[in-house]
């Protein structure tokens, strides 16, 4: 089963996040959603200081309300639908959507990466049950893959274990090993012709994005021994029976712990989407505020 497309062209209904990552239309609307509830969600960019984890949990909360939308698709395993959610989920956490992993409550953030690792297996056995798991029918698979992976190897390094990565990791090697000439090769036709539909301004700045990274991608270059993301990928991990991996009872689990943990701020309206707060709620927690003692840290 061929997994490259022979066409220069992105799929319909696929684009370019970044030269660097594909993903779905309805997976890029749905991370630039996130990224306008997570800038709503931010004290800094009110120019506000409510107390320490406001932002962590403000986030956690923002993930279980994706989590709810997520939960009825896995139960009927409308696959198609789950898709695009996971695609945007995995990439928001990567990019902007960290802050949750840090709370003082370390025992939610874990329980939270398992949840959302039971979440990705499913969609990829489900995929994979019904031979779909290949980018013919998912163009932005390896994104995905390589994204999820390497967030739950982010999570590992600071103690908030799941299992998921490893079956990233195999899926990707079973998938994409032995093609990775000819696979760079293909993608950097369809960012060539991407960019060609783009404005001159969105190139000049996506240009001096690509300038930014030189050095890094130089570094990568020279490596002659830079292994793919997959390569410690192992064939039976794919089938692999980790406790968390399964949906059911890791999110039955989730559930009860999230059910006594404040859903709501410790401290102001009881709203974590700072847009919504009055001025008059906002002002004892603004920068501007110079009385020290309404700030707890």
């Amino acid at each position: 089963m061929s997994t490259t497309s022979s066409s220069k062209q992105l799929p319909k209904d696929y684009t370019f996040l970044n030269p660097k990552t594909i993903v779905s239309e309805k997976g890029k609307a749905q991370l630039m959603g996130l990224f306008d509830k997570a800038r709503n969600r931010d004290p800094d960019s009110h120019g506000m200081y409510i107390y320490n984890d406001f932002l962590g949990y403000a986030m956690i909360w923002l993930v279980n309300s994706v989590f709810k939308t997520m939960d009825p698709l896995v139960t009927k395993s409308k696959w198609d639908e789950l898709y695009p959610l996971v695609e945007s989920l995995t990439q928001f956490f990567l990019m902007d959507g960290d802050a949750w992993v840090q709370i003082d409550d370390g025992e939610f953030a874990q329980m939270t990466n398992k949840a959302y690792g039971s979440i990705l297996v499913s969609l990829l056995r489900g995929l994979e049950t019904q031979n779909r798991l290949n980018e013919e029918k998912f163009a932005s698979l390896e994104d995905l893959l390589k994204a999820a992976a390497t967030w739950g190897d982010l999570t590992e390094g600071i103690g908030c274990t799941a299992s998921y990565a490893k079956v990233c990791k195999a899926f990707g090697k079973q998938l994409f090993a032995g093609k990775e000439a000819a696979r760079k090769k293909a993608k950097e036709e369809m960012v060539d012709a991407w960019k060609k539909t783009l404005d001159k301004d969105t190139l000049k700045k996506l240009d001096e994005g690509d300038d930014d990274d030189d050095d890094e991608d130089d570094d990568e270059d020279d490596d002659e021994d830079a292994k793919p993301w997959y390569d410690k990928g192992v064939a039976k991990d794919i089938k692999l029976k980790a406790s968390d991996l399964n949906y059911t009872t890791t999110w039955k689990a989730y559930k009860k712990y999230a059910s006594g943990v404040p859903s709501a701020p410790l401290r102001g309206p009881p709203n974590w989407d700072l847009s919504k707060w009055k001025k008059s709620d906002k002002a004892q927690f603004s920068f501007d505020n110079d009385d020290d003692d309404d700030f707890e840290f």
